[in-house]
Order: C-alpha cells, then structure tokens, then sequence
C-alpha cells in the first residue's frame, strides 16, 4: 500500500487528495478462480489527514510503483506534490520537495 498527497486549490481554497493503492483479491471473470488486482483509492482529507469524504475507486492498469510515479510527476509539475506525506520517497521526482507544513 503506498500514498500520494496532492494539494490543490480551488475555489474553495485548497483541497488535499490521498492517493492510495490497494491489492484486492477478486473472482476471475470465468468464475473459478480468484486474481489479484490493483485499486487506487482517492478521497478528500484534511490537512491531518483525515478524510473528508467516501473513497472513490478505479482499477489501476499498471503496477503499483508506476502508478505513483506517473502521478507525483504531473503533479510535481503542477506544484501540488505534498513529499511529506507520500509514501516511498524513492518514487518521488527528483529535487521536488513540498511539506503539508509549509503550505498550512
């Protein structure tokens, strides 16, 4: 299970995304068996980390490292990366650092 913290603002005022991945056990399509699958789960939290809302899930078609080193990237780019409090520091960008503290 590895985080990815994004803080972005809107309209009203800034929102902080968890990211986290999830292996999940499901049935095989024919129905005999049962494969592992990978979900990232995305919810609202507060700057303690707390959440907000439900989690919404989606099917991640890539593996668990890829999946959060594409996202750090854009976000990275955007300046909304939050390194502080992302796990697997070694999938972050390199030279980007954010702490939650700072933008508070």
């Amino acid at each position: 299970m590895a985080i990815t913290l994004i803080r972005k603002n809107t309209d009203e005022g800034p929102q902080n995304l968890s990211f986290k991945t999830i292996v999940d056990i499901v049935e095989d399509p024919d129905g005999d068996s049962t494969i592992k699958k990978l979900f990232a789960e995305i919810r609202i939290v507060d700057d303690k980390l707390k959440p907000l809302s439900a989690p919404v899930q989606q099917e991640v078609a890539a593996t668990e490292e890829q999946y959060h080193i594409l996202l750090r990237l854009g976000a990275s780019e955007a300046g909304q990366l939050i390194t502080s409090h992302s796990t697997n520091p070694e999938w972050n960008p390199k030279g980007y650092t954010k702490n939650l503290e700072d933008e508070l």
